[in-house]
């Protein structure tokens, strides 16, 4: 049996709203849990990945950085994933006119360069040079990558979207580059060589160990089934 308990929500000067959930348990277990509402607005309250977009209008055309942090799978099949730019932001004059853009992921040693990227505007100022980078030939796409970055992106733009202060570009991936010196005995990329980074909380965080595999609560599930079945002598 659980009982569920009412929800107290006490108003704070409209914008914060501090709520006691009492949630529904076994009589015999007391839950309390105190949330604050915060005012809802887009900030880094959770970690997302952080990367330098590179892009151009034309193959002979300067091409501009900029850093990042709204980007996300969008699609297994064609393998696409999608990054917002802000309206205010040079880049987005260039994006605009462009047919593509590459994802160039950085390594936690380059986030000098990576918050420089992100703070600095490129209308007046290359920033290849700026940072002493070296532009990347692509081999599907006008816009280059950046050769000292770990690993490139090259997308195709298959559609925008006008979400409001942003535009949402949907890119398809036609190649990737990737340093071999990242690579692990597989030939799959080796996490502890790529050393990624992530944004969160108005900075840049490095990653540590996982904690858990995809899918491996059904590894648990199974050998949680498996040690009830023999504790109770269940054999087939």
């Amino acid at each position: 049996m659980t009982t569920l308990h009412t929800i107290r929500a006490i108003s704070n000067q409209a914008l914060r709203t501090k709520c006691t959930y009492l949630v529904a348990m076994p009589r015999d277990v007391k839950s309390e849990l105190t949330k604050v509402d915060l005012p809802p607005s887009l900030r880094f309250d959770f970690p997302t990945a952080i990367v330098v977009v590179s892009c151009a209008t034309g193959r002979n055309q300067r091409p501009n950085l900029i850093a990042v942090g709204a980007i996300s799978h969008a699609c297994i099949d064609p393998p696409m994933l999608g990054i917002a730019i802000g309206h205010t932001r040079y880049t987005y004059q260039v994006i605009a006119h462009s047919d593509s853009f590459v994802v160039n992921v950085p390594s936690k040693d380059q986030v000098e360069i990576v918050d420089y990227c992100g703070s600095v505007s490129g209308r007046k100022i290359d920033k290849f040079k700026a940072c002493g980078l070296t532009p990347f030939a692509s081999t599907k796409i006008s816009s280059l990558g950046i050769l000292e970055f770990p690993l490139n992106i090259e997308c195709t733009i298959r559609k925008s979207v006008d979400l409001g202060s942003h535009s949402f570009y949907f890119g398809e991936i036609v190649a990737v580059h990737c340093d071999e010196s990242i690579l692990d005995d597989k030939g799959t990329i080796d996490k502890e060589k790529l050393e990624p980074m992530c944004a969160f909380l108005e900075s840049y965080w490095s990653l540590r160990e996982p904690v858990l595999r995809f899918g491996s609560h059904r590894k648990i599930r199974k050998a949680k089934r498996s040690y009830s079945k023999a504790k109770l002598g269940i054999t087939y």
